[in-house]
């Protein structure tokens, strides 16, 4: 998805492709489309397993695709509503952690469910709140306690 990013940050970066990408994509409308389209994505897409992997080899590009897309609008169009939405502290906030929140979901997620799949498989909604509450205070912790003290390493070092 890194990948993708680089991709949209040098396409705006030349002129004519900015100016065309704003006329398609640089308003709310696309906006609206595009969050709707990724939410839709990300109810859909699940994970692979080996009978739906074909399946999931197209759900991936397209939910990379709408993510592109939004991005790329919010870009194109920072005043819209959504981009607004998004500019939200608390939002913001969770995108700071957004790093430590991918290291450490898929460790909270495994320990988590070993220890309390009854739980799980019972109280679905609730356990994938608490779940995600935890992995949050978990990259929080990781953020603050970790990654900022080495990010102030940083100009020590270049």
């Amino acid at each position: 998805i890194l990948m993708y990013g680089v991709l949209i940050a040098l396409a705006l970066n030349n002129e004519r492709a900015r100016k065309l990408a704003s006329k398609i994509v640089g308003n709310g409308w696309a906006q609206l489309f595009f969050l709707i389209s990724c939410l839709q994505c990300f109810h859909w897409v699940g994970h692979p397993s080996e009978q739906a992997m074909l399946l999931w080899s197209v759900k991936m590009p397209l939910t990379v695709a709408s993510i592109c897309g939004l991005i790329t609008s919010i870009i194109l169009a920072p005043r819209a509503v959504i981009a607004l939405v998004l500019a939200n502290p608390v939002l913001a906030w969770v995108g700071t952690l957004s790093y430590s929140l991918y290291l450490w979901h898929p460790l909270v997620h495994s320990i988590y469910c070993g220890f309390y799949w009854d739980y799980v498989s019972k109280q679905a909604a609730r356990a994938e709140l608490i779940q995600y509450g935890l992995i949050l205070v978990v990259a929080a912790i990781s953020y603050y306690g970790i990654e900022r003290p080495f990010l102030k390493l940083k100009s020590r070092f270049s």
